[in-house]
């Protein structure tokens, strides 16, 4: 069974607790000026955390390769006779974290877990990068950067993540679909591959088709 989005919201784990116990009391002093007159109108905000989750666990059940609550077993299981490079990504079986990517690579399957720390999303990794690492609003949006870096064969960049075994190099192919998406979410998919946003912001769409493509401005 997946966690509803009001599941996930109410049961978070302690490290997102612990950042929005910190927001909570930042927030009471926003109005209020430190010592060089400088508001707090930067920190964000309990509720905007909030609204950033539910925005990715939208787009998440849309996209077909979230998996939901499966097991580091199940997960192997999946990806087993799957391509290298081919990947999912699941609810974390650590209480600590939200998400795990899983991928497969050539002699194993490699569990990447995922973090959510102020409000961003990005890979597990040790404390002296975590200022260089990728940070992202949104989980989606997270994997289809390292997906669009994995398969740009004029990026020299190596994508690199901290898993069970240490560093690793991933390349993420494609994903694994544990489910058909629909006619519509695959037809906003070939767009958002095809367009760029100022190409479709000049098709004449009807606003509900409009707004139906701003839900998922993904590829992947």
């Amino acid at each position: 069974m997946v966690y509803s989005r009001n599941q996930r919201l109410c049961g978070e784990p302690p490290q997102i607790q612990e950042h929005l116990a910190w927001f909570s009391e930042q927030e009471q002093d926003r109005k209020r000026k430190d010592s060089k007159g400088v508001y707090y109108s930067r920190l964000p905000s309990h509720e905007c955390i909030s609204t950033l989750f539910q925005v990715s666990m939208d787009r998440l059940e849309n996209t077909g390769w979230y998996w939901g609550r499966i097991s580091k077993t199940e997960a192997t299981s999946a990806l087993e006779q799957a391509d290298v490079g081919t990947f999912l990504l699941r609810d974390s079986s650590d209480s600590r974290y939200y998400f795990s990517l899983s991928v497969r690579l050539q002699t194993n399957i490699l569990n990447i877990r995922v973090l959510f720390s102020y409000g961003k999303f990005m890979f597990d990794c040790f404390e002296t990068s975590l200022s260089e690492i990728p940070k992202f609003d949104c989980v989606v949006k997270l994997i289809c950067y390292y997906a669009a870096v994995s398969q740009d064969k004029q990026d020299k960049r190596k994508v690199l993540a901290r898993s069970e075994v240490g560093d690793a190099e991933i390349r993420l192919e494609k994903p694994l679909f544990n489910k058909v998406p629909t006619l519509q979410h695959l037809c906003r998919r070939a767009v958002n591959r095809t367009l760029t946003k100022d190409e479709q912001s000049q098709l004449p769409l009807p606003n509900t088709v409009e707004k139906f493509m701003r839900k998922y401005p993904y590829s992947i």
